[in-house]
C-alpha cells in the first residue's frame, strides 16, 4: 500500500518535498484513493463535501481559503484519476501512515484494510 500510494503522488513530490509537506499531501492521497473506491455518482459528491468542510473550518469568506479550495479539489481529482488508472482493482482501503525518518530519506508506512463482502453463511 505505501508503494501504491508513493506512485500516485509521484507527480506532486517535487512541490511538496518535506516532511511537513508530506504530512499534508499523504493525507490527501488516502482521501482521493478511498473516494476512488466509491461508484462514480459518489465520488464528486465526496470530494465536494470534504472540500466544503475544510472551507467551513478555515473560513469560506477569504479569497486565499477559496484559492486554497480550488487547488486542493484540483489534486484530489487527479489523485483520484491516478489510483483509477493505477491501481484500478485494489480496493484496500489506506486508514493511517507514519513518516519514519532515516537518515537522510524517509519511508512511508501504511496501515490498510481489506473490506470484506457480506456473504450469506
Amino acid at each position: 500500500m505505501s508503494e501504491c500510494l508513493q506512485q500516485i503522488i509521484e507527480p506532486f513530490r517535487e512541490d511538496w518535498s518535506d516532511n511537513n509537506e508530506l504530512n499534508t499531501l499523504i493525507p490527501l492521497a488516502i482521501i482521493a484513493w478511498n473516494t476512488a473506491l466509491l461508484p462514480e455518482p459518489e465520488q464528486q459528491e465526496m470530494l465536494e463535501r470534504f472540500i466544503g468542510e475544510q472551507l467551513a473550518q478555515k473560513g469560506a469568506a477569504s479569497d486565499e481559503n477559496r484559492a486554497d479550495a480550488t487547488f486542493i479539489r484540483s489534486v484530489l481529482q487527479e489523485l483520484c484519476k491516478r489510483k483509477n488508472e493505477m491501481f484500478p482493482d485494489d480496493v484496500r482501503r489506506p486508514l493511517n501512515f507514519k513518516i519514519r525518518t532515516q537518515g537522510s530519506g524517509g519511508r512511508l508506512e501504511v496501515q490498510s484494510a481489506i473490506p470484506v463482502k457480506d456473504e450469506a453463511i
